[in-house]
């Protein structure tokens, strides 16, 4: 079962190293090796957070559409 509880000190450190590679301007293969950082760990990371802010990191699979003449 997966770890449920959130610890504020851990996603704070993530929130900070995601603006980081933001404004970083370099890949995440980059960002992640200047910082002795997993790639997945990144990944993990910013998915999650991404879900915790309400967003999404797809795209969605139905798009209504108008025909006109």
């Amino acid at each position: 079962m997966a770890n449920t509880q959130r610890n504020a000190e851990k996603e704070r450190h993530w929130r900070q190293v995601i603006g980081r590679h933001a404004s970083s301007g370099l890949s995440v293969r980059e960002f992640c090796q200047r910082e002795r950082l997993t790639e997945s760990a990144f990944y993990a990371w910013r998915r999650t957070i991404g879900e915790r802010d309400g967003e999404t990191t797809e795209a969605p699979s139905f798009v209504p559409m108008v025909v006109t003449d």
